[in-house]
């Protein structure tokens, strides 16, 4: 287990590294940009010099430091995930492409920024140009994250099964935009104190996940509590109508000596189920008999209906994920292999 997220701890230190010791270049090619895109599109003459833009007019000088440190706690994320995740070329160029229009992103706010500082003519201090910098590229840093995240992931399709207590919505909702606001002002505090502009990114990478770990942490608890049904409240499973149809889903791999014993379990117990049950198994690029086996027993089930998918080695995330855009139930087991003895489901 501890595998998992160490190989994630690994690349971001990695990528941090990278970054930190091109972080120069980092400012020169977005001083570049910003300068370029004010020299085209505004009379405003606007300088690079020492990791910040600078603009005189007369005898007011405006001073825009370029919030590189903050925004490198997001160009770390992208290369990590697209690197170590268990998932296709396409998907991969795909989070990269997201953290491309992250960093652009990024730059967009700083032009914003600074057209609305001169255009408006506004007194704006450096300190408080560089807050609200930060403030505005970790929202758009975590609105791209999030934007990846719901853009690549594919979720099963919704269960219809009647539920058995009553959600409250409104409350809900509440309670996650408290805690967005209170994970915000923590992350902006968590930024000041380490002042970002000069500190080590690798530093703040990880506080700002402990942060992050916290508020997710409580309203997630919060979130599974609220959803606990009452005690006195039992689920209706007599209510008339057609039983749910039900899907068995096993990744497996090199499991020739159990798949057997796991395929006739569920087979015997599908036999005390008037619904249908569906068993489908997701061959991960076995170099064993599984498939061989798992194909037999398939075809030779009794009371459930068998679908045998093989896929080349790509680990048991893609292999579920691959599994759930074959599975037809109404309801999804995910089951593990060296299950042996299943006795039955249902009313």
């Amino acid at each position: 287990m501890a595998y998992f997220p160490l190989r994630y701890l690994l690349a971001a230190f990695f990528f941090a590294y990278v970054f930190q010791a091109n972080v120069d270049i980092l400012y020169q090619i977005e001083g570049y940009v910003v300068t370029t895109i004010f020299d085209n599109l505004s009379p405003v003459n606007l300088y690079y010099s020492e990791k910040a833009l600078s603009s005189f007019s007369g005898n007011v000088s405006h001073e825009f430091a370029i919030p590189v440190f903050s925004q490198m706690l997001f160009l770390i994320f992208f290369p990590t995930m697209a690197l170590v995740s268990r998932i296709n070329l396409k998907k991969r160029i795909k989070i990269l492409f997201y953290g491309m229009l992250c960093w652009l992103s990024f730059i967009l706010i700083q032009v914003l920024g600074i057209g609305i500082t001169l255009g408006l003519g506004l007194n704006v201090s450096p300190e408080s140009y560089v807050r609200i910098s930060i403030f505005a590229t970790v929202t758009a840093g975590a609105l791209m994250i999030e934007l990846m995240l719901f853009s690549s992931l594919k979720l099963p399709s919704r269960t219809r099964v009647k539920p058995i207590i009553k959600r409250k919505y409104g409350r809900e909702y509440a309670y996650l935009i408290v805690t967005l606001a209170g994970a915000s002002l923590l992350v902006y505090a968590l930024l000041e104190v380490l002042d970002i502009t000069t500190d080590s990114p690798i530093t703040a990478y990880f506080a700002l996940n402990v942060v992050t770990i916290m508020i997710f942490s409580y309203y997630l608890s919060f979130f599974i509590y609220s959803l606990r049904p009452s005690a006195r409240l039992k689920p209706n499973t007599d209510d008339g109508g057609a039983p749910c149809s039900i899907s068995f889903l096993l990744p497996a791999r090199n499991e020739e000596k159990i798949i057997e014993r796991c395929l006739r379990s569920i087979d015997a117990a599908a036999s005390k189920y008037s619904g249908i049950t569906e068993i489908v198994v997701v061959n991960d690029g076995s170099t064993d008999d599984t498939e061989k086996i798992a194909g037999e027993i398939l075809s030779d089930l009794k009371f459930a209906l068998g679908k045998l998918i093989n896929i080349p080695k790509s680990g048991k995330g893609y292999a579920l994920q691959h599994g759930l855009e074959q599975t037809t139930g109404d309801i999804i087991f995910r089951i593990d292999a060296d299950i042996s003895k299943i006795q039955r489901w249902g009313a």
